[in-house]
C-alpha cells in the first residue's frame, strides 16, 4: 500500500488512442490508472491531453485541467501536467518510517561523479522530514523534522536524460551545530549566524563546465520573520570525486548588500568560457530585476569586487557595464522574477525564465519570458494555468518558484508535424504550492493525494515552436523603446 501514490500518478498507465465524451480524436493520450486501496475514495482518474490543453480528470466530476497558451503570434504553444516525470519523483518512505516529505526551491544543475559520471543535483530548501502515513495519505505532525536545506540526486543514464529516480538525501546528525538549535540543515552558516536565528535557503546553481564543482545561490534569512538578509555564495570545490553529498566540503562567502540581493539565477553568459550572468533585486519587489556578470573563478574563490552591473548611465544617457553597486544606477532588464531561472536555449536560440507571481491570488498562472539578449527587450507569455485546488481557491494557498530543468527538456526530442505546423521544442518547468500563512493543510488527511498535494514539486511540460527566437528576432522594439525595459506587446 505504501506505493499506492505511485499507482495513482501512474506508474502502470498506458497511451490509448481513443476518443472521449467530447469527441477529440485520437491524438489525445489517455491514461487512466485504478486504485484498489482507494477505491472507495478515488478509484481512478484519467489524463487527456491535445493541442487545447490538458485534464485530469476524478471521479466525482473533479477536474484538475491546464489550458494550452494561444496568441497570433504563439498560436502553437501548449502545457501540460508532466505526468512521467511526476511519476519518477514519486519517492515516498514507507509506513511509519521517517523520510523526505516535501521541501521548496526545487532548482537543479548537472554535476559530474556517481556512476555514469553524469549526474542531476537538486536543491532543495526547507524541507519536511517526518513519517508517512499511507493509510490517510498524509505527512504526521509528530516527530517533524524541518532542516532548511537537503538535496536529491539523480543518474543522468544518457548524455541527454537525467530523468531517473531521485534519492534525497539530509544530515541526521543535529550534534554538528548544537541541541540547543535542533536541526541539521545541508548547508549551514557559522554557528554564531545560526545562533543568532540566520540560516540558509538554496534556490539556484551552476556547475562548472567540466563539472567537476559547482557555485549556488542562497538566501540568508532570518529564520525569527523570514525576512532576507542578503545572499550568501556557496562554493563546492569537489562534487565530482566524492559521490556522497553529505561528506563534500563547502565555503561560504557573504555577499551584495540587504537591500541588493543576487540569489535569484545565475548561469554562463555563453556557450564558452568562464562568465556568468547572475539575476538580482532592489528590496522585495519582483517586478523588476537587475542584471550582473562575473566570472566563476572569481566567485568560486568568494570575489565579489571584480562583479559588474547592467547600469545606467547619465551622463551618455546609455546602459553600460559598470562596477558601481549602487542601487540608483542599476537598470531593470525587463523580466519579473524572485527564485527562479535564467537557460539559454540552443534549440530556440534565446534566453527563458519562468515566473509565477505568489503575491497575486487572483493570477494563478505562470508565465515565460523570452529574449534574444539578456539585456532585453523581453517578451512575456502565460503557458500555463495553476490548477484546483491551488489555482481555483488561490487564496488560501501561495504558488512560487517557477524554475526550468535543461536536462529533463533535452531528454526530450524535438519533433516534427508537417501538419500542424512547425517543429516545436519541449521545455520542462516545476513549481511548488503551500498554504498561505500557515502549514495545517499540509498535514491533513489525503494532504499526499494527488492532485491536491502541496509543498512537493509539481512538474508541467511547455511545447514551443523551435522557431520563436526568429519570431522574437523579427519584432522590432516599439519606437522610442529604451533598451532593457520590457517592451509594452506581449507575444
Amino acid at each position: 500500500f505504501g506505493s499506492s501514490n505511485l499507482g495513482l500518478l501512474g506508474s502502470s498507465a498506458h497511451p490509448d488512442a481513443q476518443k472521449d465524451g467530447s469527441g477529440m480524436a485520437g491524438s489525445n493520450l489517455i491514461a487512466a490508472v485504478c486504485s484498489i486501496a482507494l477505491l472507495a475514495l478515488a478509484p481512478c482518474y484519467r489524463v487527456l491531453s491535445s493541442s487545447a490543453g490538458s485534464e485530469l480528470r476524478l471521479p466525482g466530476g473533479r477536474r484538475l485541467r491546464t489550458v494550452g497558451a494561444g496568441s497570433s503570434v504563439l498560436a502553437e504553444v501548449t502545457s501540460s501536467f508532466a505526468h512521467d516525470l511526476q511519476v519518477q519523483f514519486e519517492k515516498l518512505p514507507s509506513t511509519g518510517e521517517a523520510g523526505w516529505m516535501g521541501a521548496d526551491s526545487a532548482a537543479s544543475i548537472v554535476i559530474g561523479g556517481g556512476r555514469t559520471g553524469r549526474r542531476a543535483l537538486w536543491l532543495f530548501a526547507d524541507t519536511l522530514l517526518t513519517k508517512y502515513d499511507a493509510q490517510n495519505q498524509s505527512r504526521q505532525w509528530d516527530g517533524l523534522q524541518m532542516p532548511r536545506s537537503s538535496l536529491a540526486i539523480v543518474e543522468c543514464e544518457t548524455a541527454t536524460s537525467c530523468s531517473g529516480r531521485p534519492e534525497y538525501l539530509w544530515h541526521e546528525d543535529a550534534s554538528r551545530v548544537g541541541s540547543d538549535i535542533g536541526e541539521a540543515s545541508f548547508f549551514e552558516p557559522p554557528l554564531p549566524d545560526l545562533k543568532a536565528g540566520i540560516r540558509l535557503w538554496p534556490v539556484a546553481g551552476v556547475a562548472a563546465r567540466d563539472g567537476k564543482s559547482a557555485l549556488l545561490l542562497a538566501i540568508r534569512v532570518n529564520a525569527t520573520d523570514y525576512s532576507v538578509a542578503g545572499t550568501t555564495l556557496i562554493a563546492l570545490p569537489d562534487v565530482a570525486s566524492v559521490d556522497d553529498p553529505r561528506k563534500w566540503d563547502y565555503r561560504l562567502y557573504d555577499v551584495g548588500a540587504e537591500s541588493v540581493t543576487w540569489f535569484t539565477a545565475i548561469s554562463f553568459a555563453g556557450d564558452e568560457g568562464d562568465s556568468l550572468y547572475l539575476w538580482g533585486h532592489i528590496g522585495s519587489s519582483k517586478n523588476s530585476t537587475y542584471l550582473a556578470r562575473a566570472t566563476y573563478s572569481d566567485l568560486m574563490r568568494g570575489q565579489w569586487d571584480s562583479v559588474e552591473y547592467w547600469s545606467h548611465n547619465s551622463s551618455s544617457q546609455s546602459s553600460v557595464w559598470s562596477r558601481d553597486a549602487d542601487a540608483e544606477s542599476l537598470m531593470p532588464i525587463g523580466p519579473a522574477s524572485w527564485e527562479g531561472t535564467v537557460t539559454w536555449s540552443k534549440e530556440l536560440d534565446l534566453w527563458y525564465s519562468f515566473f509565477t507571481n505568489d503575491d497575486d491570488a487572483a493570477d494563478p498562472g505562470i508565465y515565460m519570458f523570452a529574449s534574444s539578449d539578456m539585456t532585453g527587450p523581453w517578451s512575456k507569455l502565460k503557458v500555463y494555468d495553476i490548477p484546483g485546488p491551488f489555482g481555483a481557491d488561490g487564496h488560501k494557498w501561495s504558488c512560487y518558484a517557477a524554475k526550468a530543468h535543461p536536462e529533463l527538456a533535452t531528454a526530450v526530442a524535438a519533433v516534427s508535424d508537417t501538419a500542424a505546423g512547425p517543429t516545436s521544442v519541449d521545455l520542462v518547468l516545476t513549481y511548488i504550492c503551500n498554504e498561505r500563512g500557515g502549514s495545517k493543510k499540509l498535514f491533513e488527511p489525503m494532504g499526499m493525494f494527488w492532485p491536491s498535494r502541496s509543498y512537493w514539486p509539481t512538474f508541467v511540460r511547455v511545447s514551443v515552436p523551435s522557431d520563436l527566437g526568429q519570431r522574437l528576432a523579427m519584432r522590432a522594439a516599439p519606437p522610442g523603446a529604451k533598451q532593457g525595459f520590457l517592451t509594452a506587446k506581449s507575444i
